[in-house]
């Protein structure tokens, strides 16, 4: 087991200091490190712009802190907005190209959540669209992409996963989503990363 810990709430009291934040987390004793871009693409960040000095500070503090990135979050956003995801999928695939130069295997993503009320069945299909559009992205950079199942978007029947599953997706799923869904058949369906729920006492 790799123990890990984000870097994203460290950045506000480093001065947004990718080594800082990072350094933070090594003398706390964490080797592995979930990068995290959740609140780095906001406007007028510098991480719009050239991604080379981003990606030669984190190469640079890996190297000289002995620390290992085993995952990435993306960046905050909403692929299911009122601009029908636009923003979202244009800072998402940047954050992509940034985690596969830092050799970030993973991108963990949130589903999204919708302005206008839906069904379960349309939450499933409306994410399944918006995840197949981050897929060539993902191919493009070898990473896999992490599920975290929040808002209305539950898969916890083996249709729901068989849905996600189709598209490649490893699933990162919280505790008790999978309801009394077989851990077998979700791993036939391609789930690698499963949290099985906590059993009562």
């Amino acid at each position: 087991m790799k123990l890990s810990q984000t870097n994203g709430p460290l950045f506000p009291y480093y001065h947004d200091s990718i080594t800082e934040t990072l350094a933070h987390l090594r003398r706390a004793g964490f080797r592995y490190v979930d990068v995290s871009f959740f609140n780095r693409f906001v406007r007028g960040s510098r991480y719009w712009g050239d991604p080379r000095p981003i990606i030669d500070e984190y190469l640079r503090a890996f190297d000289a802190l002995g620390m290992t990135p085993v995952q990435c979050h993306e960046p905050a956003g909403n692929s299911l907005g009122d601009d029908g995801g636009e923003y979202y999928m244009r800072k998402t695939p940047a954050a992509m190209k940034i985690a596969a130069a830092i050799g970030v295997p993973s991108m963990v993503v949130h589903p999204g959540d919708s302005p206008v009320p839906m069904t379960h069945d349309q939450m499933i299909e409306a994410n399944v669209r918006a995840f197949r559009r981050l897929m060539p992205v993902a191919e493009q950079y070898n990473m896999k992409i992490l599920l975290e199942n929040m808002v209305e978007f539950a898969p916890d029947t083996a249709d729901d996963l068989i849905a996600i599953g189709e598209l490649g997706l490893a699933g990162e799923c919280r505790a008790s989503s999978f309801g009394e869904l077989r851990i077998r058949e979700a791993r036939r369906l391609g789930f690698e990363n499963i949290i099985l729920p906590k059993k009562k006492r």
